[in-house]
């Protein structure tokens, strides 16, 4: 699709309009379906795997910090190189040890189709993000 330059008054801005065109059109012939999974929907289903029943009255805040780990997790490119159930995993693993409640067999993650690297991967990088305080 070719536009007159003189239609957006500045030649800049008429090449960034007919990219941003070009690749909506581009998707479009593609079919393409943006989908995103979040982690914080796993994040409930692995703790109540892990801890069994009850998991919310023993350790309510087990839920919480791992929430919240998730979303300092979408602050970060993890969540475009990483699975959901690698975050959540990793958020999971974090809050627990933070809070001292101990997890099953020390390779739980591999219930969940997670490595070990993509668990210690991600952590080391949540803690250099959480260690710089990033906003």
């Amino acid at each position: 699709m070719v536009w007159p330059a003189n239609a957006f008054g500045d030649l800049e801005v008429h090449g960034r309009v007919t990219d941003i065109l070009e690749t909506f059109w581009m998707c479009v012939r593609l079919c393409s379906i943006i989908h995103a999974e979040h982690a914080h929907k796993f994040v409930f289903y692995y703790i109540r795997v892990l801890l069994a029943k009850g998991f919310n009255e023993q350790y309510p805040e087990l839920a919480q910090k791992a929430w919240n780990y998730a979303n300092d997790l979408y602050r970060s490119t993890l969540c475009l190189k990483y699975r959901p159930n690698v975050l959540a995993c990793a958020s999971i693993f974090l809050a627990s040890r933070d809070l001292k409640i101990p997890l099953p067999e020390p390779s739980w993650w591999e219930l969940f189709d997670v490595e070990q690297p993509q668990v210690t991967w991600t952590i080391s990088v949540l803690e250099l993000l959480c260690a710089t305080n990033f906003t």
